[in-house]
């Protein structure tokens, strides 16, 4: 049993599990997706669009079934795609705007469909709306309002910088966060 003297162990216990991680970097997304966009061919409503929905401009977003980073890659399509980090900014924008244009051109230019290829892991076929998982129903929706929303001024879906960003960095933050939550809870119960 720990002794607590003048909010002593509490004060030595939180210094040591909530010092700040930081990245090295704030990264520029509007200048990611206009670099990506002109590289690949690709309209940046589109990408701008794709990680509005899927981590609303959170580089270190990660879904309950594994989808991590700004595009929110499953680690096989990562693998797929050649993208090392799927938490740094710069190689999952370059990354997943050269996957949405390819699916564009399977797709035939019909940028639901290949909205619909993405949100099934960057494969799929065309199918009629209402042939296509709820999910992916839901997800057209949001494409389409989205992209509708960042017509006339795309960089107002998304913040200007993210955090500069790596799977080790975005670990650490995670487990920093898990960790305050803990602290917060031991604390409440020692005073």
């Amino acid at each position: 049993m720990f002794q607590v003297k003048n909010g002593f162990l509490i004060a030595v216990v939180m210094h040591l599990f909530t010092a700040p991680v930081r990245a090295e970097v704030n990264v520029d997304l509007y200048q990611q997706i206009d670099m990506a966009a002109e590289k690949h061919g690709i309209s940046p409503v589109v990408i701008a669009s794709i990680i509005k929905i899927e981590s609303d401009g959170d580089s270190c977003a990660m879904s309950h079934v594994g989808a991590q980073g700004l595009l929110q890659f499953m680690p096989k399509t990562a693998l797929m795609i050649g993208l090392q980090d799927p938490f740094s900014p710069a190689q999952a924008v370059d990354k997943g705007a050269e996957l949405l244009k390819s699916l564009l051109i399977e797709s035939e230019g019909n940028y639901l469909d290949m909205a619909a290829m993405y949100n099934a892991g960057g494969k799929g076929k065309s199918l009629a709306f209402h042939e296509l998982p709820d999910e992916t129903q839901q997800y057209l929706v949001k494409f389409n309002d989205t992209v509708n929303k960042g017509t006339h001024n795309w960089k107002t879906l998304l913040p200007n910088y993210v955090l500069g960003t790596t799977r080790e960095i975005c670990s650490a933050i995670r487990e920093q966060k898990e960790e305050k939550s803990v602290l917060q809870r031991l604390t409440a119960l020692w005073q």
